[in-house]
């Protein structure tokens, strides 16, 4: 039986989770590049596989349409190798307070997670978390690098 795609959620702009701070275990792994390159490559026995970056509209945590095909083959990948867990970092451009974007952030982070989960990835797997506007991928005040910053990262790992 086919899997269906989870319906779009409209955004509230309410964000509940206000007040919170980046933890010292939240820092980003200190890896690779991709970190700042907008995608995360993962090294299996069976070859590479890239989880490119998922963007969101300004002020928003729905996931856009143009980003499903991609969740779609992310999660038939996680489905195909079991051993393989996920953080899924919310990322937010630098405009409203740092409470604000963290909280966003947190909800861009939670999307994914939740379409993953629709798709059929054991929420075991997945973890969350926001960075806000805290690590920029293009620290340009520009709108294309504002487009750049309103992301959710991958970074996928064997094991728990």
């Amino acid at each position: 039986a086919a899997v269906q795609a989870p319906e779009e959620q409209a955004d509230t702009g309410e964000l509940a989770k206000l007040g919170k701070t980046v933890s010292e275990e939240a820092t980003p792994p200190s890896g690779g590049e991709s970190q700042r390159l907008g995608y995360f490559v993962v090294h299996t026995p069976s070859g590479d596989y890239i989880f490119y970056d998922v963007h969101f509209d300004f002020d928003k945590y729905a996931i856009r349409a143009e980003d499903r095909d991609a969740l779609d083959n992310y999660a038939k990948w996680f489905k195909e190798n079991p051993g393989y867990t996920v953080l899924i970092e919310g990322h937010c451009d630098d405009r409203g307070t740092e409470e604000y974007n963290l909280a966003l952030g947190e909800r861009r982070a939670s999307a994914v997670q939740k379409y993953l989960n629709d798709m059929g990835v054991g929420a075991a797997r997945i973890k969350t978390v926001s960075y806000g506007e805290a690590y920029p991928l293009d620290p340009s005040q520009t709108e294309e690098a504002y487009a750049k910053n309103r992301r959710g990262h991958f970074v996928v790992s064997l094991g728990k």
